[in-house]
């Protein structure tokens, strides 16, 4: 037997049961080992007699003194245990319809039950349809802490929990996914163990760590996904084409920032500098610049998306609602009235292909959003298609499939998460 060998090979268990496994996707006993519980109940715990009070979840251990099955008027069958602690305390404990645990736990053995105490019309402390073990064997409702796992109509986490446990030892056999390296720099569990302990932990402490050990492997696998997907981007050759790349121009650079009416901060100037030098690259940029409202993230793409203007490319800037690209479009504006290219060779000029900021005014940002006319929306997309257009600031409306860029160099997605 394997961790790949089948559940329905084996679980004895009924086949309603297999058919429910089944639909929540556990379908070996690798998958079994990898169901985590949702929660945990702490009944490592226990309490002597004279300490209970009505309400407490507790924990007791002790031996069984009697066992009685008896029915009720309403033809319930009622079993009630007494089970004597260390002290000579006595508890009483009710089951309900389960005539066979009469059997199962004979009368003198020492047990563990974990329950609410309740306490009856008499004042006498109760204890109804607690968890009963042996004490001595595994324990694995009681007397620990205990794994609470997601249920469905059929399958319960009290039959998770019996199902799992002859089967932890398997953990053993789960393959390393992540490098001795970084086990090591991160003081990390290894998978088996980290598992073991999600269904069976010794302690919160190793508990905590092997939470932490999933949850850094899952943020790990994400990172290594983007960072492949983002290696693939970047070497895709029809992505690459562009012929040159963003001039990385210090002095107009610095001419620009010399016109902002306050200062950058070290975070600007290194978002910008950063952002910039991966534009010099031949390679795709992708780059998310995070910070709070009112931290300058809108000016450090104002600064790029000029650098990216200034190399000829077209710059398109998203937002998520139209109140937001009137707002960019409108400091946009603002922003580039008074910028200039300073003088260039004629050579230089003809590689930009026109003028982009003329002598006579700055720039003008176009505007692409949903409540436009249709002819507005028509003159728009044409001059974006010409290459007219260099700074387009819109909405959804700018991915649509009837626009089409001449020469997108660079695109600014504000409020990503919105879309």
């Amino acid at each position: 037997m394997n961790i790949q060998t089948p559940l329905r090979d084996i679980l004895k268990t009924k086949a309603s049961y297999f058919k429910k496994l089944d639909a929540m996707g556990l379908h070996t006993l690798q998958d079994l080992l990898f169901y985590f519980p949702r929660s945990y109940e702490d009944l490592s715990e226990s309490k002597r007699v004279w300490e209970l009070t009505p309400g407490q979840a507790v924990t007791i251990r002790g031996t069984l003194r009697s066992f009685d099955n008896r029915m009720a008027r309403n033809r319930m069958q009622i079993q009630t245990a007494t089970i004597m602690d260390d002290m000579g305390g006595e508890i009483s404990a009710a089951f309900f319809n389960q005539a066979y645990i009469v059997e199962k736990f004979p009368i003198g053995i020492d047990v563990i039950i974990s329950g609410k105490i309740k306490q009856d019309n008499y004042g006498k402390l109760t204890i109804q349809s607690p968890k009963i073990e042996k004490v001595g064997a595994d324990q694995v409702h009681a007397g620990k802490i205990v794994a609470v796992y997601p249920e469905s109509e059929v399958i319960t986490s009290k039959w998770i929990r019996e199902k799992i446990q002859p089967f932890i030892e398997y953990t053993k056999n789960i393959p390393e996914t992540l490098p001795s390296d970084i086990l090591d720099q991160e003081d990390l569990l290894s998978l088996g163990y980290a598992i073991e302990q999600l269904h069976n932990p010794e302690s919160f402490e190793t508990l905590e760590k092997a939470k932490e050990r999933i949850a850094f492997e899952e943020l790990f696998m994400l990172q290594l996904s983007a960072l492949q997907q983002k290696y693939n981007y970047q070497k895709d050759t029809e992505v690459s084409s562009f012929n040159k790349q963003v001039s990385h121009d210090r002095d107009f650079l610095d001419s620009l920032v010399s016109k902002i009416p306050f200062s950058l901060t070290g975070d600007q100037t290194q978002s910008v500098d950063t952002v910039l030098q991966d534009m010099s690259c031949s390679e795709p940029m992708s780059r998310m610049v995070q910070g709070d409202v009112g931290s300058g993230k809108t000016i450090v793409a104002f600064l790029t998306a000029a650098m990216a203007l200034r190399s000829g490319y077209q710059v398109a800037i998203m937002a998520p609602t139209e109140v937001l690209a009137k707002q960019h479009y409108k400091k946009a504006n603002e922003f580039l009235r008074d910028v200039y290219i300073p003088s260039l060779s004629e050579e230089e000029r003809e590689e930009l292909a026109q003028d982009l900021f003329s002598e006579a005014s700055g720039l003008q940002a176009d505007m692409l959003i949903g409540s436009l006319t249709a002819k507005q929306k028509r003159e728009i997309k044409q001059r974006i298609e010409s290459g007219d257009a260099r700074l387009i600031i819109g909405t959804h409306a700018l991915v649509q499939d009837d626009v089409n860029f001449k020469h997108l160099g660079l695109v600014v997605i504000d409020e990503q998460h919105h879309f």
